[in-house]
């Protein structure tokens, strides 16, 4: 017999809250195998600041011992917090090791910072000699990491939160974007280009509006209360996050959209 596949957690460190979603994927399909919501009881009201440390450690303690054997972890990092770039590789061709190395000093050149206070990542489209540069700050990066380490979880990636929304775009016409209130902010997917925009913004109308996103092409997720439609914005179609599984079973939360990144990151694909 097959063993079975991994159990794919996703974690969602809000600025009160910690939120989990494990999947599972089986012959049908994949399976909701738990979801849990954890209050950092001692939070700041600025939105600036970080969670304590010592709330976030023990809630992925609590985590860690629901879990079976062999889980595979994801962590969403603030998109906010990363800056996205498209960066000209070298005409000769370079090693893994080599176009790496070469991103990193090339990003933090156009950064003006020294390449020690960055990490990054990159997809190179096809056929061409553009690389798409993600960057994050090494030490939110290590911040994450050091999470983890004291909580004794495994850790095997770091996304940024807006690329959570690409499984439930998957399913969707070329042309849709995926639209997530988020607590702070607006995070979006759609067609070649992803991001997250302040709540200043008007509304979902206003996003779209700066976005040049049609109406009639979003779909909009987030908790029941934060996707309320202001007065002069037109009814949006919402997405239905549980359409990404195959198999649910209750109990289920009351209200699924405040699970929406941990579940998308859950569901995205791990490194080898």
């Amino acid at each position: 017999m097959r063993p079975a596949a991994r159990w794919q957690v996703g974690v969602d460190i809000q600025q009160d809250r910690l939120l989990a979603v494990a999947v599972q994927h089986r012959r049908y399909g994949w399976q909701l195998r738990g979801w849990w919501e954890w209050l950092l009881p001692h939070h700041s009201q600025d939105d600036a600041q970080l969670p304590p440390e010592s709330d976030v450690v023990s809630a992925l303690v609590a985590l860690r011992k629901t879990l079976p054997g062999g889980y595979r972890l994801r962590v969403g990092i603030p998109t906010g917090r990363t800056l996205q770039q498209q960066l000209a590789l070298p005409a000769m061709a370079l090693s893994d090791a080599e176009t790496h190395r070469y991103i990193g000093q090339m990003a933090a050149q156009q950064l003006d910072m020294p390449v020690s206070q960055l990490c990054w990542d990159y997809g190179v489209h096809s056929g061409s000699q553009l690389a798409c540069v993600t960057t994050a700050p090494a030490e939110e990066v290590s911040r994450l990491q050091r999470y983890f380490t004291q909580s004794r979880c495994q850790l095997a990636a770091i996304t940024p939160d807006a690329l959570a929304l690409a499984p439930y775009r998957i399913q969707q016409a070329d042309s849709v974007w995926v639209i997530y209130r988020g607590q702070q902010d607006w995070l979006w997917y759609g067609p070649q280009q992803w991001g997250a925009r302040c709540s200043d913004v008007a509304g979902i109308g206003g996003l779209l509006e700066r976005l040049g996103c049609p109406m009639t092409n979003a779909l909009v997720c987030g908790s029941q209360t934060a996707i309320l439609v202001q007065p002069e914005d037109q009814p949006q179609e919402k997405l239905d996050p549980y359409s990404v599984l195959q198999l649910v079973a209750p109990p289920l939360p009351e209200d699924i959209g405040p699970f929406v990144i941990a579940l998308g990151l859950a569901l995205g694909s791990y490194p080898a």
